[in-house]
């Protein structure tokens, strides 16, 4: 026999009923873990990515923090050297005679001293000497420091000669020379000098 029509519409109303109450519930606590894991949660991970943004920043200083003092300096090449200098040095070139046709370079400014290289070795110091570690172009050569004056010279003259057995273009030993008019040039100059040595690329065979 048949149920009556009011009995089956009251059984749906109970599913339909039953439905929306699990739906709303299942909502609430789906929004409530959200809110957890996705809203409340990163506030209070900030700290500790604020620290980790700080030291990857001081890593990155780290680096800009060791200006190079060359940077704005001027770059003269030819076929033995490429060197680098301060802009307001002079810069002469000239043939070297032995070794056609290359030539010297020299760089100076007045009241620094002048710094010299040359693609042969020529020439010598007299007077008093010692050996001093010089960096060259990169390499570490032993080069020789005058540190007294010279007969027939009425000033006294602080130098450096140094010399890499190496070959440059077609000639052999590539040398640079330090001159000064001081008997011993400030410290903020000869590092100045000695700096303009060691950053100087040869051009080897």
């Amino acid at each position: 026999m048949d149920q009556p029509a009011s009995t089956k519409a009251t059984s749906w109303s109970k599913v339909i009923w039953t439905v929306v109450i699990i739906t709303v519930i299942a909502s609430l606590i789906g929004g409530g873990l959200y809110w957890y894991y996705y809203v409340r949660q990163p506030e209070t991970s900030t700290p500790a990515t604020t620290t980790k943004q700080a030291t990857q920043s001081t890593k990155k200083a780290t680096p800009s923090a060791q200006k190079d003092e060359t940077a704005n300096w001027k770059v003269f090449e030819d076929d033995s050297f490429i060197v680098k200098y301060p802009p307001d040095w002079e810069i002469k070139t000239k043939p070297y005679v032995s070794a056609p046709p290359l030539e010297s370079i020299t760089l100076s400014k007045e009241g620094v001293g002048t710094v010299e290289f040359s693609p042969t070795f020529e020439g010598d110091f007299n007077g008093e000497i010692k050996t001093t570690s010089i960096d060259f172009g990169g390499k570490t050569v032993d080069a020789k420091e005058r540190i007294g004056p010279v007969a027939g010279e009425t000033t006294w003259v602080w130098a450096i000669l140094g010399q890499r057995k190496e070959r440059v273009a077609e000639s052999c030993c590539p040398t640079f020379s330090i001159f000064t008019n001081a008997q011993t040039p400030s410290l903020e100059n000869k590092q100045l000098l000695l700096k303009i040595v060691s950053v100087v690329k040869l051009k080897t065979r």
